[in-house]
């Protein structure tokens, strides 16, 4: 899924464009071999924005955010944080100052948070696997309204289909710090024990 989704949502959007009588660039070996390259490179360089972002997203902010909060409004809040993040990365691309590409950043910006909470919470609080999501998901450079309405579809898809994953999350794992997470569990005592004494 942490693959798989991403690349489907950019076959989907090419094949959206090649209907719609779109230029789509054909697939060639080197542009499939230069976008794997970028993927490898994105997952341990740390100025770019899976490495530089995924730790503090995912693996701090969105704990503590559901920690006090559903996943649902926990990623609502996230998402609005991570696109106002985005924000000035917008100006400074060709065309960022059109309101058609400014407002189409955005939105899918939003709508790929929630898939990233989604993958994070099903994986058990893995950032591993949302740092995979994300290098995978910025190795295929797309934008534009088909890509925007395709990735708010997977959003809305996700939420609709799997509305338990918006709920408060069972596995404490995924909503307390890394810290906590490491901490021996407990001792349980039994009712006869507390009897005593």
């Amino acid at each position: 899924m942490a693959l798989g989704l991403p690349l489907a949502i950019h076959l989907v959007t090419a094949g959206l464009h090649t209907a719609a009588g779109d230029d789509v660039p054909s697939v060639t070996a080197a542009s499939v071999s230069a976008a794997v390259l970028t993927f490898l490179v994105r997952l341990v360089n740390p100025t770019d924005g899976p490495l530089g972002e995924e730790p503090g997203w995912r693996g701090f902010a969105l704990p503590g955010l559901q920690s006090r909060y559903s996943p649902l409004a926990a990623t609502t809040m996230l998402a609005l944080l991570v696109a106002g993040w985005h924000l000035p990365l917008f100006f400074l691309e060709e065309g960022g100052l059109q309101p058609p590409v400014l407002v189409g950043g955005l939105v899918t910006t939003i709508a790929v948070t929630y898939w990233y909470a989604w993958l994070f919470n099903r994986t058990e609080g893995s950032v591993l696997m949302v740092l995979m999501a994300h290098s995978i998901e910025g190795s295929v450079q797309a934008q534009g309204w088909i890509y925007m309405i395709v990735w708010c579809a997977a959003a809305v898809g996700l939420i609709v289909c799997d509305g338990k994953a918006w709920r408060r999350p069972v596995d404490p794992r995924v909503v307390t710090s890394p810290e906590a997470r490491h901490q021996p569990p407990a001792p349980v005592t039994l009712a006869s024990d507390s009897r005593r004494g």
